[in-house]
Order: C-alpha cells, then sequence, then structure tokens
C-alpha cells in the first residue's frame, strides 16, 4: 500500500478536480477507484465530472458509481455487490462514512480522498475496505489537499491526534502509514 498527499492548488477543480483525475487516470488504464469525500454534495459533483471527464477520454462502458450514503445499508451494500461483480475499469464516488462495515470494495486499485474526516478511524475505514485477505497486488490511497488550506491545516490536526492515539493504544500499521502520509 501506497499513501501519497496530492497537495494542489486552490481554484477551480481543487481536491474534486485532482481526485476524479487520478479515479479517471486509474481508469483509463483498466482499473476501478473509487473517490470518497466528506459531504453528499461533493461526492455527487465528483460522479459529475467524473462521468464527463470518462465521456471524454476512456474507452468502452462507463461506469461511474454514486453511493453518498443517503440510502439504506442494505441499499448500499447491494450496489457495491453488483459494481464488484462487474468486469472493467470503474468509479466510485461515496462518502466516507457511505461504506461503513461490511461493505467490501476489494476490486478497486486505488482510492483519492477530496476531503478529509477530522476522526482518523473514518479516514482508516474508508481505506479497509479496499482491503482483501487474498489480496496481493498494491492499493494506492492519495490523500488531496490545496497547499496552504484548511485542508492542510485538518492534516495537520490528522497527523496530532494519530499520535496521540498511538501513544495511548500502541502503533498500528495502517495508523503510521496514514500518519507518515499526512505530514509529509
Amino acid at each position: 500500500t501506497e499513501r501519497k498527499v496530492v497537495r494542489v492548488e486552490g481554484g477551480e477543480g481543487g481536491t474534486v478536480g485532482a481526485a476524479v483525475e487520478i479515479a479517471v487516470n486509474c481508469a483509463r488504464e483498466g482499473g476501478r477507484c473509487s473517490v470518497f469525500s466528506y459531504y453528499r454534495e461533493t461526492a455527487a459533483r465528483c460522479a459529475e465530472r467524473a462521468r464527463a471527464l470518462w465521456t471524454a477520454s476512456v474507452a468502452g462502458d462507463r461506469c461511474v458509481t454514486l453511493l453518498p450514503g443517503e440510502d439504506s445499508a442494505e441499499e448500499r451494500a447491494a450496489r457495491i455487490a453488483a459494481l464488484e461483480r462487474t468486469a472493467g475499469a470503474a468509479v466510485l464516488c461515496a462518502t466516507i462514512d457511505s461504506v461503513g462495515m461490511g461493505l467490501r470494495l476489494a476490486s478497486f486499485d486505488d482510492a483519492a480522498f477530496c476531503e478529509l474526516h477530522y476522526v482518523p478511524a473514518r479516514l482508516l475505514q474508508a481505506e479497509e475496505r479496499l482491503y482483501d485477505v487474498e489480496r496481493v497486488r498494491p492499493i494506492g490511497l492519495h490523500y488531496c489537499v490545496v497547499r496552504d488550506s484548511d485542508d492542510e491545516r485538518v492534516a495537520s490536526l490528522l497527523v496530532e491526534k494519530m499520535g496521540q492515539i498511538e501513544r495511548v493504544m500502541g502503533a498500528d500499521a495502517a495508523m503510521e502509514g496514514l500518519t507518515r502520509a499526512l505530514g509529509s
């Protein structure tokens, strides 16, 4: 697993543009990428932008799925299961909270976060949806933040919180990796 912080300039697109570009580039290569956001409106904007980019640049069937978290856990699980059964490139735009316990995204190669959550465990839980016991290929995790912005300050707070958690609970490999990525 490789975690990267992608620092972008503000303005048109910002972190949404960067995260969607990462996802569509993954799809261009036949891969599958999830884009995670904090807000439902942002997830919808990501899906709209991904559909537009996909239409312009990715050959083959378009598979952009929106999972904003407004529906029931059972409905989300059914949509994820259907997506997991499809072959080929795909982009999933979801809120961080919509991919809770019990949902698997093991067929996905990458994840891009266009918004951060103040609770480190929520970010880790979203990451963990991509893992599977039998998984051998690496996962790319991209945290998009705007330079000199609230995003960067949130990243700093997350690093501080994770440090406190590590001191109290003991170091965890996933937590250490997230701390390193956001602190860089």
